[in-house]
């Protein structure tokens, strides 16, 4: 290189650092995003969970309720259906 050139790259080089942080804000932006992504799947995986947990006990519920009117009707009985004499 001759001196000329030196120098002309010493000029440039606040462009290039600029660039440098261009470029790392465009990954930082990029990763920043994955990250705003990732969030709102897990958003989306907490939700369909808590549904997932009601519909689960309205379930519960209905069996216990089942259960309960099945012991009932057995009670007193011999499991036939027939009331003991």
């Amino acid at each position: 290189m001759d001196l000329n050139t030196s120098s002309r790259l010493q000029s440039n080089q606040p462009a290039i650092n600029r660039l440098e942080e261009i470029k790392k804000l465009a990954t930082f932006k990029e990763r920043v995003d994955q990250h705003d992504r990732e969030i709102a799947a897990i958003r989306k995986l907490i939700n369909y969970g808590m549904k997932l947990i009601v519909r689960i006990e309205e379930a519960q519920k209905q069996n216990e309720k089942e259960i309960l009117a099945l012991t009932r009707s057995l009670r007193g009985a011999n499991g036939n259906g027939k009331a003991p004499r």
